[in-house]
Formats: structure tokens, C-alpha cells, sequence
């Protein structure tokens, strides 16, 4: 069929080409295929010769399949842009144009491109970013302005009458347009409003006119029922009925839909006259199987609010909300979401009217804004309720701070959760309420980290701890307590926190894994840039972690067979600093571990680089080859780590002895595949890789290695200590030195890379001629730090000690 018309348009040519057109657009929406359609209205449109009449069509239908594509998207991004292009569509269209007649037809179908997205946004706003949702009102305002231009008498210029040009589209069409899109903008706008006033009046206007000039029958049913629903709006009752009433004498000649649109307009006229006797009447004169889905639902929600407003006694109030709410719910299960989203929007205006009742009922409006799917509102009225310090101020304030924490507002659930703990005198409650707001001030942390949330979460999680010492959940604090310790780095407090915790209690599983945690962030083993832990505190820690894997637990909590692993790992790692010369005690640990069968892929990972580095500091000549390999078989950090520690081996090493540890720091660059990193891993990376080039004197790195690692330099001291390095290769004293003083300015003294920019600059200083001053910092360094970091970096220092002739 669609090639066949494709064949046959071929041969057409003026209205015959227009309607062929038509009609193969027809089939390809008919047979779902929108991409095609769209392709060829786009091509139709690109061509130059394309006639006027053509244009039109195919500017209307793609536009039009756009807009319901857009309207089908969930994704708001993606639906912004099928918006966008709908409108482009018409607008490159008038662009191109000065045909009076053509520009009338583009203006109307923009206008109604408008009014579609506007109705379709406020249909739906309470799903939408409130930045689209906000947007309806502008889409009817331009809607509106567009169609008052295209009135008769002010867009057509011509005088001569018979010679006006038409766009075939009638005067009441525009009319009913005009009037469609004015009382959707005054539904959009504030009741006590003028401009809503004024909206419903030219609403009403309009659609008289468009009744007037066409007649009243029953295929104008659907502007007769706007026409009513604006009259009575504007409170014009009387009206409004006469119109309802002359629908309602052709009620049978009327189509499903109009039946049920006049049936709501009914009953909506009769609900504000306070009839709600003849609304129930309406409502239940017809089965239900006759009703779209959701009408009779949403219909009851109107008719139950209305009854609760009725001067009845407040139980009987309560008990018409109840059943509405019971009605939503079942709705909520079955019914299309238009019709969900307008029972909501009943429940709203109910929920306002109560909370300008005097005294306003803060909790029965609360209530009735968290059915309404407005959990900001309800929050605010559920907290004024809990501030009345009424008998379930507890249940109150959880309700309020439960509705805050749907929409981020967990500060303002904290402070009510305290406030009204300290106001409860009754323990559990207060302690209950006290957890949940350390709980809400935690949330609070981890959406916006900032000292200010930290500390909140801190002195309630404290208060917590002092006024309920023998509460259930005391446990709880503590471990949350030490947690937070851990986060500010206090190790030592946060260690003392979780070993109080009992080993029957349900998170005690979680705490050996959490002190070994506490214990490598306290250490920072293998960390050039960390402090220099002293022999007596690592002599103790090894001994910590060596009775520990012996026994099998920690404290008094049993170590699971990965906790065991990770202690090895971390004991190994502590005797690996080279500043304490136990490398080979490191190794038969590490040993232990490859040897064990029951080993994943994930410890060997660790494993391996650590087994390299380990030899290396050993003797730096010895065969690692097998090592090499374990390395490079391993997963991608796992390599990107060990070539940092080879690299780390060769900067213990005179320049003259590096050569062999270098050979093995190129094999393993090799095997580095950035791709496979994240961003903070792959930044390391090129670090490592450029340091590897600067430590094997590859002159070209050498020389431009400042401007290669431009970007690291500022917040990098590895980046900064293979700019000083390429300077000492280059004999560029005075540049090396400089960086030298820079790196050792920003680094915590007795680290590894701290010694090494203090030697370096001692060297510098000594081949720029600077020998006084290079003895000076010697005698400093020796005095104040006489341990020197390492076996390795005394070799160095008694060095350049000889060669300054000390």
C-alpha cells in the first residue's frame, strides 16, 4: 500500500498531490510507522519546490507527530526537545513566507500547538519538573495573543471584502478556540484573581459567539459544555444551568464522552448550590459500566468533599472525607492517572478551604494534602499540629518529618524531631524521636556534606547518647557515632566506639571490617605523602593484627575469612614502609596468603603488587620476572598500584642504581590501559607513566615534562616530585630547587616524599654552587630528624653528606 501510493503520487501534480499526501500519511500513521513519517514530511519540507498547499500539510503533520511523541516521553530532556521542534517546524515555515493566507494557517496551528502543550502540561503538572509545569500559563497566554491577531478585521488588511483572503477555517472556530484556551488560563489562574474574572468574561463571550454563529445542535455539544463550565466559573449559576439544560433535553443524540462531560457539569453546579441529594442522584442514575474508567471515582471524591463542607458536625465531616479518601485509594489501584491526578487536585482545594477555617485544623488538612500528593504542605501542616502540643504530638512530628524527607527537606524534619523530643516527657517516645532526627540530620549530611550538617548529626547522635544511656538503641548510636569519628579521622575514638559494642548485638558483624578500616586510615601504609609512623606504634599495631588473626577475632567479635585476609594485607603493608627495614617479614606474610587455595582473584590482585614491591626493597637486583607477571595478569588497578610501588622502590635507589628497578616500572606501563580506569585512577595513571619516562632519562619527557603534567602540578606531589626530578636530570638546579622548596612547603613532614625533597633540594643546592646553604638545611635535617626515613634514605643522605665534606 505505501509503496503504492509513493508509485502513484508521482504522477500527480497541484490538490491531487495534496490529497495523495494526505492520504499517505494517513496509512504511515496507521501503521505506526511515526520515524518514516516524520523522514519524509522533513524531506518534503527541505525541497524548494515543494507547493504552498504541500507545505502546509506536511509542516501541520509533522509538527503534530512531534507534539504527540513529546506528550508519550517520559524523559524530560528528550520531551523538551520533540516540544521544541514541533514549534521549529512552524516557524521555519513562517520564516520563509509573506503569503498572507499561508502566515493566517501557520499562526492558527501554532496557536494550537500552544494550547496542546499547555493543556497537556497542566494535566499532568504534578509530574513534572516545576520549571515545565510552570509553564502551561505561558503557553496559553502566547496562545491567546496569536489567536486575538487572527480575529477578523485585525489580521486581514484587506478592504474589499469578497477579495479577503480565507484560510478556510471559520470565524467560529476561531471563536471557540479563543474561548477554549481563555478559560483554560483562568483554571490556571487564582479564584480571588481580576485577571480570572476577566479570562472567564472573554471565555464566555466567545463561545456565546461561537454557539451563536453556528447554532445550537448537538455537534456543538462540546463548546456548549465549555460554555457552561466558564458561565458557571464565573459564578453565573443561572446560566450555566439553562445551558446544561438545553444539552440535557438531546441528552441521547449526544456521543459517551459529551454524555459524561455534561453529567459532571451537572453535578459540579449542583455540588456548589449545596444539592448534594440530586449530584448523588445524577451520579448513580447511570451503571457504572457505562462510565470511562475513573469518572464515577472522581466524581464521588467531588461528591464526598462537597458533602464535608457542608454545616454538619465535624464526625460527619471527617467520616465524608474518609470515604473520599477510601474512593482515591480504589482509584489510585484502577483509574486512568488523569482521573487520579484530578481527585488529587479536589483533595488539595479541600485541604486549603480547612486550613482557613477558624481555628484552622491543621491535622485534618495535613491528612488531606498527603492524599492529595503534596507532601511539602502536609509536612508544614502536620508540624503546626505537633507544635499544639496535642496528645499525639509524637505521631505528628514522625508524620511531618516522614513527608519533609520525601522532598529533601531533612533539616527541617531534624529540628522538629529535637524540638519536640525535648518537649516529650515521655522516655521512649523521646528517645524514639531523637533517633529519628540524629537519623534525618545524617540524611541531611549525606545530600550536602558541609562541617555545619556534620556537626548537627554529631551533637544529636551525643545528646542522644547522654539522656538515654540504657536505651535499645544505644548500640546503634555508638556504632553511628563511630562512623562519624571515622569520617572526621579521629581512628583511635572511633575504634575505642565500636569495640564497646556487644558481640550478640545485630551490627557487631559489621565492626572488625571496620576497625582494620580505622586501623589502614589511621596508618596510611604505603602512602608517600604520609607521616612517618614511629617504630614503638608499628611494633604494637603488627602485634595487634598478628594476635588477632591468631585468635580469629577481633576484641571479642569473630573475623570473617575476608577480614582475616585484609588483616594480613594490612599487618604486610605496615612492615612495608621502608622506614622500618622489614621488607622480608612482609614478604613471608604476603607469602602465606599466595599460597592458599581458598584466595580469590580479588586478594591475589592485592597480593601481587605488594609481593613485587616487597623483593624490590629487598634487594632491587633480585628476579621478579614471576612477580612481574602476576602483576600484569591482574585486574587494571591492581597494575596501575603496582607500578606506583615499583616506581616508589626506585626513588629509594641512587639515580646511578635505578636502572633495573626502572626496566620493570616500563614492563608493567606497558600493560596500563587508561580506558579501563576511572577519572581519579586514569589521572594517576598519566602521572605514573610520565614519572616512569622522567626516572629512565628519556630526554624528550625530560624536557617538556612541566608542561606535560601542567594540570597535576598545582595539587599532585607526585607530579611536582617528577618536575624536580626532570630538573635534576637536566642539570636545572636553580628550576629543581624551586620546585623542591614549593613540594616541600605543601607535605607533612617526616614522609617519604618530604625526606626526598629535602635531599633533593640538598643536591640541587650543592651543583648550583649553594654549598653553605645545602650544609646548613644538612645539619637541620640531621639534627631534628636523625632517623632520615629509611635504611635507604640515610645511604642517601650520608652521601651527599661526603660530598659536601661534612
Amino acid at each position: 500500500m505505501v509503496a503504492w501510493l509513493l508509485a502513484s503520487m508521482a504522477m500527480l501534480s497541484g490538490a491531487e498531490e495534496v490529497s495523495a499526501t494526505e492520504l499517505y500519511l494517513w496509512e504511515l500513521e496507521r501503521r505506526g510507522l511515526t520515524e518514516l513519517l516524520e523522514i519524509y514530511c522533513e524531506r518534503g519540507l527541505a525541497a524548494a519546490d515543494t507547493p504552498t498547499e504541500r507545505r502546509l500539510l506536511l509542516a501541520e503533520r509533522l509538527s503534530d507527530s512531534l507534539a504527540r511523541r513529546a506528550m508519550t516521553t517520559a524523559e524530560t530532556k528528550r520531551r523538551a526537545s520533540l516540544w521544541r521542534r514541533s514549534l521549529e517546524t512552524i516557524d521555519a515555515e513562517l520564516a520563509r513566507t509573506d503569503d498572507v493566507r499561508l502566515r493566517r494557517s501557520l499562526q492558527l496551528l501554532r496557536a494550537q500547538r500552544l494550547a496542546q502543550r499547555g493543556r497537556w502540561t497542566s494535566g499532568w503538572r504534578e509530574l513534572l519538573p516545576p520549571s515545565e509545569a510552570s509553564r502551561a500559563v505561558d503557553d496559553f497566554r502566547e496562545s491567546l495573543t496569536l489567536l486575538q491577531q487572527l480575529r477578523p478585521g485585525e489580521a486581514n488588511t484587506t478592504s474589499d471584502e469578497d477579495e479577503a483572503p480565507s484560510d478556510g477555517v471559520p470565524d467560529s472556530s476561531l471563536q471557540r478556540l479563543v474561548g477554549n484556551i481563555a478559560l483554560s488560563l483562568a483554571e490556571e489562574t487564582q479564584e480571588t484573581s481580576r485577571d480570572r474574572q476577566m479570562l472567564l468574561r472573554q471565555a464566555v463571550k466567545a463561545l456565546s459567539e461561537a454557539t451563536s454563529s453556528s447554532g445550537v445542535d448537538m455537534a456543538n455539544a462540546e463548546v456548549m459544555l465549555d460554555l457552561a463550565r466558564a458561565q458557571r466559573l464565573l459564578g453565573d449559576d443561572a446560566t450555566a444551568g439553562r445551558t446544561l439544560a438545553t444539552l440535557h433535553e438531546g441528552r441521547s443524540d449526544l456521543a459517551s464522552d459529551d454524555r459524561q462531560r455534561l453529567d459532571g457539569e451537572r453535578i459540579a453546579l449542583l455540588l456548589e448550590r449545596g444539592e448534594t441529594d440530586e449530584a448523588q442522584r445524577i451520579l448513580e442514575s447511570e451503571p457504572e459500566r457505562d462510565r470511562q474508567p475513573g469518572w464515577m471515582g472522581l466524581q464521588r471524591v467531588a461528591l464526598f468533599h462537597a458533602q464535608a463542607n457542608r454545616p454538619t458536625s465535624p464526625a460527619e465531616q471527617v467520616e465524608s472525607e474518609s470515604d473520599a479518601i477510601g474512593v482515591l485509594d480504589r482509584l489510585e489501584q484502577t483509574g486512568p492517572m488523569q482521573a487520579i491526578l484530578q481527585a488529587r487536585r479536589l483533595f488539595a482545594a479541600q485541604a486549603s478551604k480547612v486550613t482557613k477555617r477558624n481555628p484552622p485544623e491543621w491535622r485534618r488538612a495535613a491528612r488531606l494534602f498527603e492524599r492529595a500528593g503534596r507532601p511539602e504542605q502536609a509536612a508544614e501542616m502536620f508540624a503546626r499540629a505537633a507544635r499544639e502540643r496535642s496528645s499525639d504530638q509524637v505521631t505528628l512530628a514522625l508524620d511531618a518529618a516522614r513527608n519533609w524527607s520525601e522532598v529533601g527537606q531533612h533539616r527541617k524534619a531534624m529540628e522538629l524531631l529535637a524540638e519536640t523530643s525535648r518537649r516529650v516527657s515521655e522516655e521512649s517516645s523521646a528517645s524514639r524521636l531523637l533517633w529519628e532526627a540524629a537519623r534525618a540530620a545524617n540524611r541531611a549530611y549525606a545530600a550536602d556534606p558541609s562541617t555545619e550538617r556534620m556537626e548537627a548529626y554529631d551533637r544529636l547522635l551525643g545528646e542522644h547518647r547522654e539522656r538515654f544511656p540504657d536505651d535499645r538503641r544505644r548500640h546503634d548510636v555508638t556504632f553511628l557515632l563511630g562512623k562519624l569519628r571515622h569520617a572526621e579521622g579521629d581512628f583511635a575514638e572511633a575504634i575505642e566506639l565500636w569495640r564497646s559494642i556487644p558481640k550478640e548485638h545485630g551490627l557487631a558483624k559489621h565492626v572488625p571490617t571496620l576497625i582494620l578500616e580505622a586501623y589502614r586510615g589511621s596508618l596510611e601504609p604505603l602512602d608517600a605523602t604520609a607521616p612517618m609512623v614511629t617504630r614503638e606504634r608499628a611494633a604494637t599495631l603488627v602485634n595487634d593484627l598478628e594476635a588477632w588473626v591468631s585468635a580469629g577475632t577481633i576484641g571479642r567479635l569473630p573475623m570473617s575469612a575476608k577480614d582475616r585476609v585484609d588483616a594480613i594485607i594490612l599487618r604486610s603493608m605496615i612492615l612495608l614502609d621502608p622506614r622500618l627495614d622489614r621488607p622480608r617479614e612482609a614478604v613471608e606474610l604476603l607469602e602465606t596468603l599466595s599460597d592458599d587455595p581458598q584466595g580469590d582473584g580479588e586478594s591475589r590482585s592485592r597480593i601481587a603488587p605488594l609481593m613485587l614491591y616487597g623483593k624490590l626493597l629487598q634487594d632491587p637486583r633480585s628476579d621478579v620476572s614471576g612477580d612481574v607477571d602476576k602483576v600484569l595478569a591482574a585486574r587494571m588497578p591492581a597494575r596501575l598500584e603496582g607500578l606506583r610501588l615499583v616506581n616508589e622502590a626506585a626513588l629509594t635507589l641512587p639515580a646511578a642504581e635505578r636502572s633495573g628497578v626502572v626496566a620493570i616500572a616500563k614492563r608493567l606501563a606497558s600493560g596500563i590501559r587508561t580506558d579501563e580506569l576511572d577519572n581519579d585512577q586514569e589521572r594517576e595513571a598519566r602521572i605514573e607513566l610520565v614519572l616512569t619516562e622522567v626516572l629512565s632519562g628519556n630526554r624528550e619527557i625530560l624536557a617538556k615534562v612541566a608542561s606535560v603534567l601542567e594540570d597535576d602540578i598545582g595539587r599532585s606531589p607526585r607530579a611536582q616530585e617528577a618536575v624536580a626530578i626532570a630538573g635534576l636530570g637536566t642539570s636545572h638546579w636553580t628550576a629543581a630547587a624551586e620546585q623542591l622548596r614549593k613540594m616541600a612547603s605543601n607535605l607533612r613532614k617526616t614522609s617519604p616524599l618530604w625526606y626526598r625533597s629535602r635531599l633533593g633540594l640538598i643536591e640541587s643546592l650543592r651543583k648550583s654552587g649553594q654549598t653553605e646553604e645545602a650544609r646548613r638545611l644538612l645539619t637541620v635535617l640531621e639534627t631534628l630528624y636523625p632517623d632520615l626515613g629509611g635504611a635507604r634514605l640515610r645511604q642517601r643522605f650520608q652521601r651527599e653528606r661526603a660530598e659536601l665534606g661534612r
